[in-house]
């Protein structure tokens, strides 16, 4: 994992934490490449091992973590669910397990006991045949291009024969196959022709119970919690018997009759399941010695997953498919197969236990196409989102995980579209770990957001800040003044601003501390903003103190952030409106750029705190943040006598979009690598931008929800950045508006 990949992590988990992700900016992918960041391995649907693995660790039960996974399930003996003629009730080995498809030849061992054959069409008269590999005997069943024969140590041994035949054993024996490098106890083999003459193939299945097929099922590893593990029978033996159902579609006659397999899956693998990770990986008699995982089958068994609604279920049980792990929210059938219809236990669900990177390795990942592939893939599909694009100009996300969705934008013949793209198909075409996209870079562009504003912020704080920084500062995450006042102050002793709310301390904020480890923690606000217990829970993640700067209001507070953090004899000041938050927001990075405070004041007076910080700082000049309806000329005027023979100057425009370009004008030049961007409208995932941009010596433009205002444009254009990072998601900072950002980077 690269830094900027393990920065990513921290950021996309904290960020996902209904969802969350470790820093220090790396390098942007390449002109003409696109990254895709996301979280999670495999479709990401049903059952989360490590979610599961999660939950048990916190204390529940095999049928709380399955029933929780699959919406509106309930856990049911199978016996009291199918109907008592249901071939799966009546066949002692009614599951066939595909082992090897379409061979001309394989080999088997016989391993403590002796082997059973038989064979049609060999002439022998009733099963078995004369012939029987001993304890120890390799022996091989090969097509010699007209019959098929059972061979050992190179000789024929028996009559050839038709292509379908049979292999079993008695209890204590079992058979090996090493082209798999497995062996199975259970069971019988049953060996089934596919095609006709020349081409003719065979299809090498295993017939077992139900039961014994669970014990060989090897999913998870056995070292984790009993619970995960139960869970996971429970949700493999489910899959099982739903899909075995489905597959078989004709009746069976008598005892020893072959399932009535669709000629779909004859031709397939003349089989209910496959052996492999394409259904459910199945080891047999390798796996039944894992006591862990035998008991976790043992105690569950006979345990499925059913739900009511029968259009969705096969004889009441559900498909209970499962994954590695999610992006902190599971996927839905729709995003992650593409499904047309929802399936009403297949919703997403909250995963943030798998969301860790310190606990999941692939709770983040990273993957880079160039735009000539991606161009290639539109132009190749016949999905909805074929696209004859010359040249791509914009790659931005439109909504999720779960279900996420990437626009492309692109020119054809000079005139530019767009098409929206499903993660699922993503990640089969550019081979993505995932469908799971959490956010992409393009042309230096790229978005800081999560799930909430607590997710965000710290996805903000993972994506600038390194691992050991001395201080993290924590401010109430529903209102905005303490969090403002702290900005400059943080972004000054290089830390970060994470939020949390008044009780509990988000998810998303104990995973980024737990990655800064921060030297020490300030709470800003009193205990009305930031409870005791909050504090109290702040201990866990520094070996430092806990401290808290606050005052009666926002304005003490606003003084006590300065008195701690600044000394006297500053230099500048910045001052601005303490309720109204958009010129503060934008005017952080431009103190933290001079090494200034930046303090709150009301609209048309000085408070005293602020009036008495004034006096200690002594400053030589003041900078009014904000027009005269924010800070009214009246103030201004008081304020020069805070400021000797120096100056009170203000930086304010029509609006607080241009307001924001001025502050930008006023310390930051072209050739400034990095802006970051915020919605002018709606403060909160703004909050950490702040701290960030003053750390990073970047200014931070405001734009409108749907669009980018002239003057935002135009000091875009002359700042002319390397990057731009997108404060928000789709839902507050659109992907047409993040593809607009994109077209306007040189």
């Amino acid at each position: 994992m690269n830094d900027r990949l393990a920065r990513v992590a921290t950021l996309l988990l904290a960020a996902l934490i209904v969802a969350v992700p470790v820093p220090v900016a790396g390098a942007v992918p390449a002109t003409g490449e696109v990254e895709f960041v996301g979280g999670g391995f495999g479709h990401g649907i049903g059952l989360s091992q490590y979610g599961a693995q999660g939950m048990a660790l916190d204390g529940y039960t095999g049928a709380q973590i399955a029933t929780h996974y699959f919406s509106g399930t309930s856990i049911e003996q199978v016996a009291d669910v199918l109907p008592a003629d249901n071939f799966l009730l009546t066949y002692a080995q009614p599951l066939w397990v595909g082992l090897l498809q379409n061979k001309l030849t394989f080999q088997f061992k016989a391993i403590g006991g002796d082997l059973e054959l038989c064979q049609a069409g060999d002439g022998e008269g009733a099963c078995p045949k004369s012939v029987t590999p001993k304890d120890g005997e390799l022996w091989s069943f090969t097509f010699d291009g007209s019959q098929c024969q059972f061979e050992h140590n190179g000789s024929p041994q028996g009559n050839p024969g038709d292509c379908s035949a049979s292999i079993s054993w008695a209890e204590g024996t079992r058979v090996e196959i090493p082209d798999l490098g497995l062996s199975f106890a259970h069971g019988s083999l049953k060996i089934r022709p596919v095609g006709s003459l020349p081409t003719l193939r065979f299809h090498v299945s295993l017939a077992v119970g139900i039961e014994d097929y669970i014990a060989g099922i090897d999913e998870m590893p056995p070292s984790w919690a009993p619970a995960a593990l139960e869970a996971q029978a429970i949700a493999a033996r489910s899959y099982a018997i739903a899909k075995a159902q489905q597959r078989e579609t004709g009746d069976r006659v008598g005892t020893l009759a072959d399932p009535g397999l669709s000629s779909y899956w004859k031709d397939k693998c003349w089989c209910h399941v496959r052996r492999t990770a394409t259904d459910q990986v199945y080891n047999g008699w390798d796996q039944e010695q894992e006591p862990t995982w035998v008991a976790a089958a043992t105690t569950t068994a006979g345990q499925v997953l059913t739900h009511p609604n029968s259009s969705f279920t096969q004889n009441g049980v559900i498909e209970a498919f499962y994954t590695s792990s999610s992006v902190g929210v599971t996927e839905t059938n729709v995003g992650g197969f593409g499904s047309s219809v929802q399936y009403p236990y297949l919703t997403s669900v909250d995963d943030y236990w798998a969301s860790d990177p310190g606990f999941n390795p692939k709770a983040v990942w990273s993957k880079t196409a160039t735009t000539a592939t991606i161009l290639s893939k539109l132009t190749a599909t016949t999905r909805a989102w074929h696209a004859d694009f010359d040249t791509l100009t914009g790659a931005a996300l439109v909504n999720g995980p779960p279900e996420a969705t990437v626009r492309f934008t692109g020119l054809t013949g000079g005139v530019e579209s767009s098409v929206d793209v499903p993660g699922w198909w993503l990640r089969s075409s550019f081979g993505l770990t995932s469908p799971q996209v959490h956010t992409l870079w393009f042309s230096g562009v790229h978005r800081l957001w999560g799930a909430d504003r607590y997710a965000t912020a710290a996805d903000v704080s993972a994506d600038t800040f390194p691992s050991g920084v001395p201080v993290a500062f924590i401010a109430d995450g529903e209102s905005f003044p303490d969090a403002l006042s702290a900005g400059a102050a943080a972004a000054a002793l290089g830390g970060p601003v994470l939020l949390t709310r008044k009780a509990v301390l988000p998810w998303a904020t104990t995973v980024e501390l737990s990655r800064l480890k921060p030297a020490s923690i300030v709470i800003v606000g009193g205990e009305g903003a930031v409870s005791a217990d909050v504090q109290a829970q702040l201990g866990a993640y520094t070996t430092g103190t806990v401290d808290r700067w606050s005052g009666l209001s926002r304005y003490d507070t606003s003084a006590v952030i300065s008195q701690n953090a600044f000394p006297a004899g500053a230099s500048v000041v910045y001052v601005t409106s303490g309720v109204a938050f958009a010129d503060a927001l934008a005017g952080v990075p431009a103190a933290a750029a001079d090494g200034a405070p930046l303090l709150l004041i009301r609209p048309d007076s000085i408070p005293p705190a602020i009036a008495t910080e004034l006096e200690r700082l002594a400053p030589s000049s003041i900078v009014v943040l904000g027009g005269t309806a924010a800070v009214s000329a009246d103030v201004e005027a008081q304020l020069g006598a805070y400021v000797g023979t120096g100056a009170v100057g203000r930086i304010g425009g029509t609006d607080r979009y241009d307001t924001a370009v001025k502050i930008s004008q006023s310390r930051f030049g072209p050739g400034t690598p990095v802006v970051y961007v915020a919605i002018g409208t709606n403060y909160p995932d703004g909050l950490g931008g702040g701290a960030a941009g003053g750390f990073a010596g970047a200014p931070l433009l405001l734009v409108k929800g749907s669009s980018i205002p002239e003057v935002t444009r135009a000091e875009l254009l002359r700042l002319g950045p390397g990057e731009i990072r997108v404060l928000g998601g789709p839902g507050v900072i659109p992907a047409d508006l993040e593809t607009a950002l994109q077209q306007l980077l040189p």
